[in-house]
């Protein structure tokens, strides 16, 4: 369909916006360097010049000085009159002792094989295969568990608002109605450990890699080893038989949907009668507005096989395992997940 023609005044103000939003690529580059070296850790205390921060992470003082002054025209950081450079209250977020930092989530972003992929997606456009795999030769899972450094990097990048959602999503569906809770694919308890903090009188079973649930840090940091029971083993395999609800965050969004197929019937043969089988994950947005899970989709693909899905595609999934949806609950910011809520045919 051919577009109206535009006045002047619009034309100039849609291609402003094209190159404002391109522009972005450099200043997220920059947020993702200066995360990496540190910048805003060294300057916590008092605004430092150029030459003592190029000393202090090994750069050339004149390079390292035109990225900070970017970042300063966007308000992270402040050049003062001496030319020293200083935190702002956004800066404040890029240093690693501050609660609720997002410095883990931008060196993930930061990181070489995330850029990698990036640069390498019109590979997955023309061939529907990952661009990390096309430029690595290796499932991105897979390289995360052969690559402690890099598997420590993604957990700590993706779970910087993990304890916020964790409470939102607790408080949104009444876990307490319910005696026993399977976490499948939960990590190291920490969403479970919420969901029994807020509801004392239910027990949880936790299933992940024998690796992952051996370490039982934050479940005894939250005080509910004696109500958790962790469990190592493949879930692609078996599930804990014996469940009244089983929880899937963030784990069908990995996959193609046979074998995530499979994973929900699963747990629907494993459930107890009048069972309920999760699923946590970004419900897309019908229509032409922003949704940030249409831009996890397209990380999706450029890493994994895996892919956020519609209403519709959560459908035909629960369908295919002997399940059907009852609600979808939507979440408050600055979660953006949704639990699908599904019961037996």
């Amino acid at each position: 369909m051919k577009s109206k023609k535009q006045n002047f005044a619009e034309q100039l103000r849609n291609r402003t916006l094209l190159f404002q939003q391109g522009s972005q690529l450099v200043l997220i580059r920059c947020l993702t360097i200066a995360a990496n070296l540190g910048i805003a850790d060294l300057v916590a205390d008092e605004p430092r010049s150029v030459d003592d921060l190029s000393n202090s992470v090994g750069a050339d003082p004149l390079t390292l000085y035109r990225m900070l002054r970017l970042l300063a025209s966007y308000g992270y950081f402040a050049e003062d009159e001496e030319g020293r450079f200083g935190l702002t209250p956004t800066a404040e977020y890029l240093r690693s002792d501050q609660e609720n930092s997002m410095r883990d989530y931008l060196q993930l972003i930061g990181a070489r094989w995330f850029w990698d992929s990036l640069a390498n997606l019109p590979h997955t456009i023309e061939t529907g295969e990952p661009a990390f795999e096309q430029v690595y030769d290796i499932e991105f899972f897979k390289f995360l568990s052969e690559d402690p450094g890099a598997y420590d990097l993604f957990s700590s990048g993706i779970s910087v608002f993990s304890d916020t959602v964790h409470r939102i999503l607790a408080k949104s569906f009444d876990f307490g109605r319910y005696k026993r809770i399977v976490d499948i694919g939960g990590g190291q308890g920490a969403f479970l450990a919420a969901i029994l903090s807020e509801y004392p009188a239910v027990r949880g079973v936790l299933l992940d890699n024998p690796s992952v649930v051996a370490n039982q840090e934050y479940l005894q940091k939250m005080g509910v080893t004696d109500r958790c029971e962790a469990i190592g083993g493949d879930f692609s395999d078996a599930v804990p038989p014996g469940g009244d609800i089983y929880i899937l965050k963030q784990v069908i969004h990995n996959w193609e949907d046979r074998a995530a197929i499979d994973l929900l019937a699963r747990c629907r043969e494993a459930m107890n009668d009048n069972g309920r089988v999760l699923t946590i994950e970004g419900v897309i947005r019908p229509g032409n507005s922003p949704d940030p899970n249409k831009n996890m989709d397209v990380t999706m693909m450029a890493l994994t096989l895996g892919r956020e899905r519609t209403e519709k595609e959560f459908q035909y999934l629960y369908e295919q395992a002997g399940l059907k949806i009852t609600r979808i609950i939507p979440t408050t910011m600055p979660s953006t997940l949704s639990i699908i809520v599904g019961t037996s045919l």
